[in-house]
């Protein structure tokens, strides 16, 4: 009866975290995209546009053999792209989804914490609640849930708990079915983000945590995650090259936006990197006890620099947090949970302890969303012996309990809105921190998308007053002048960028569509052959050669020749596939432009141009039957010169 009535409570305790979670978060569902990776990884990230065996093979190949392999996250991306095109409500109601459904794995999770920790009480199931509603609606987890991209912490994490919650039940019930289950969950957390690597040294500090024998058995049980791991490393590159793979998992190199090339950080002392890990371990830790001026960026102007010389605030934080560990190890002899949340909250928060990039540190909010767990289950304990030691208090302990979860709901509810779309996201930013150089980038490029040019010049001119040695700076003005047509401003300001750097593929690429706009094809077909040359990949540079050739210069040999290119690297494009059938239809190569117009229009079936070319097509051939359909079909879809062609074929 006592049994029935606890799952009957349990469930109360469930719906409640629900429906405070989704209340809480409620404004992401108004939310639009942002200019920080959502572009490049959603709504411009044609690898997730099409959905087909080929597509889904294109996506378990894509950053195969590196750290950044999530086929899983892109796979999500487009299922939803195929019912939902880029709806983004239905990607941060998703993200919303997979958060309340962690936030019950915690609540469950805690609870079985607590009834192996302390005795069966009614308490231990408020506890788990209060603690679960910790990391439900703290305002950390904002960034996860409300950012489109972030997919990957919420789909990990959904993974990483479930695999935990499976590898509890095989402890209180011994069927290696769990075991079997719990390493297939992480085998697919690894194929979301390489974060949940640690999941394995987890279950041994849970081990700890039990009071369980250390012996062969425990590391028996753990065979199935080795295997998975293994596999996992494997996906990773880490057997091919372990140097690369070590720095992806650490931070040590980051990803340039131009595309894919690594760029080297600083070599900085082992100890020096501890103490600077040290200190963004207690910035984090404060924000999780104090989330005041949270940022999706903490720009390193903001933070002791070591290179700049103000160590000061980093050895202080390193001695703190050695201090804590030397207390969480003596807290041994007395209880064991102090040392087992430190050593999961450390372990969950390695993986992204390196070395900063050149514009932002790793002080993340978002790193914290699995590790946040074991600070909230202490949190948790101390009030819970704070109201069972002192019963007078306890009213007191429960209103200051209610009194953080309203308080940290305000914050999170507020802090949702600020994610609504590029610009407001960009102006807390600015706000909090005005030397941020990342925030004026961006937030000069989403006026630019808004067509708010003006403006983003304003914007782009405070970066380069405070970053003139950019060249990234110096481009992104060059677009904004090329919109407003001040075609002599932004080629200088493209040359001043690739002056600062030679290589720098899109000021190369921004050049070359300034001098098509002048209609100096020669000098714009030169600067998009320097942009293939420096990356062969960058299709784009193909697709506007071929459209050069075939719409101003009339080569269509040479159009072909450079879709071809184009399609090597981006098979399922229809506009190139169209435009090559154009090409070819001129040059009188009737069939393979038939063939090119049928792939086509399996790509785009409501584009009335490509029936329209198909007829036309079928007219040279001598194949009249359908061609009268293929006009009607064309000037139905909104193409008005078909009308002169079906007087002339149809009537």
């Amino acid at each position: 009866m006592k049994t029935q009535t606890s799952v009957i409570k349990n469930n109360y305790f469930i719906i409640c975290i629900i429906a405070i979670t989704f209340m809480v978060f409620l404004p992401v569902i108004n939310n639009q995209f942002i200019n920080l990776d959502d572009n490049k990884f959603i709504y411009e990230n044609d690898l997730i546009k099409s959905f087909s065996w080929e597509q889904i093979s294109r996506i378990f190949k894509t950053h195969l053999f590196s750290p950044w392999y999530k086929p899983l996250v892109y796979l999500s991306w487009s299922i939803e792209y195929k019912f939902f095109q880029d709806n983004p409500a239905i990607y941060h109601l998703n993200n919303l989804f997979l958060h309340i459904i962690n936030s019950i794995f915690v609540f469950y999770i805690i609870l079985i914490i607590l009834k192996t920790q302390f005795a069966k009480s009614n308490i231990n199931n408020w506890t788990a609640f209060f603690i679960a509603l910790l990391f439900a609606i703290h305002p950390m987890k904002v960034e996860s849930v409300a950012w489109a991209m972030e997919r990957k912490d919420v789909l990990f994490s959904f993974f990483f708990l479930s695999s935990l919650f499976c590898y509890f039940r095989y402890y209180f019930h011994k069927k290696v079915i769990f075991l079997i289950i719990g390493s297939l969950l992480f085998g697919l957390g690894l194929l979301s983000k390489s974060m949940i690597i640690t999941l394995p040294i987890v279950l041994f500090i849970i081990d700890y945590l039990l009071e369980r024998k250390l012996n062969y058995k425990l590391f028996v049980e753990k065979i199935p995650y080795l295997i998975v791991l293994l596999c996992g490393l494997f996906l990773y590159g880490t057997f091919f090259d372990f140097d690369t793979s070590l720095q992806g998992f650490t931070g040590k190199i980051i990803q340039d936006n131009i595309g894919s090339e690594m760029i080297p950080i600083n070599n900085v002392p082992v100890l020096d990197r501890l103490v600077v890990s040290s200190y963004r371990v207690i910035v984090m830790l404060g924000h999780l006890i104090y989330p005041s001026e949270l940022s999706i960026v903490y720009p390193l102007s903001e933070y002791p620099n070591f290179i700049k010389g103000s160590p000061i605030k980093m050895y202080f934080s390193f001695i703190l947090l050695i201090s804590i560990l030397l207390f969480s190890i003596f807290s041994h002899s007395f209880t064991r949970i102090i040392l087992a949340s430190i050593l999961f909250f450390i372990c969950t928060i390695i993986p992204v302890l390196g070395m900063a990039g050149s514009s932002t540190s790793n002080v993340s909010d978002r790193y914290t969303y699995i590790s946040s767990i074991a600070i909230f289950l202490l949190f948790g304990i101390i009030l819970r012996k704070l109201s069972l030691k002192f019963h007078n208090f306890k009213v007191p302990i429960v209103a200051f309990s209610v009194g953080i979860l309203l308080i940290f709901s305000v914050i999170t509810f507020n802090r949702c809105r600020v994610f609504n779309n590029s610009i407001s996201l960009w102006n807390d930013v600015v706000k909090k921190y005005p030397t941020s150089i990342v925030a004026y980038n961006n937030r000069g490029s989403a006026k630019v998308n808004l067509g708010n040019y003006q403006s983003a010049i304003i914007d782009f001119n405070k970066l380069i007053s405070m970053e003139s040695h950019n060249p990234s700076n110096y481009n992104n003005r060059g677009v904004a002048y090329l919109k407003i047509f001040k075609y002599h401003l932004a080629l200088a300001d493209f040359q001043q960028s690739i002056k600062l750097d030679s290589k720098y593929l899109k000021a190369h690429f921004n050049k070359g569509l300034v001098y098509e706009k002048l209609r100096d094809y020669e000098l714009a077909l030169s600067s998009f052959d320097m942009v293939n040359t420096l990356q062969p990949s960058f299709f784009k540079s193909f697709k506007i050669k071929g459209n050069i050739y075939l719409f101003k210069l009339n080569n269509y040999t040479s159009a072909i020749a450079e879709y071809d290119e184009a399609l090597l690297i981006n098979p399922t494009h229809f506009e190139i596939i169209n435009n090559r059938g154009v090409a070819k239809h001129k040059i009188g190569d009737f069939k393979g432009a038939l063939i090119d117009y049928e792939k086509a229009i399996l790509l785009s079936p409501k584009n009335a141009i490509v029936y329209f070319n198909i007829a036309m097509i079928n007219i040279e051939l001598g194949k009249k039957d359908n061609v009268c359909e293929y006009l009607y079909q064309s000037l139905k879809l909104g193409y008005n010169n078909a009308e002169k062609e079906i007087k002339k074929h149809c009537q």
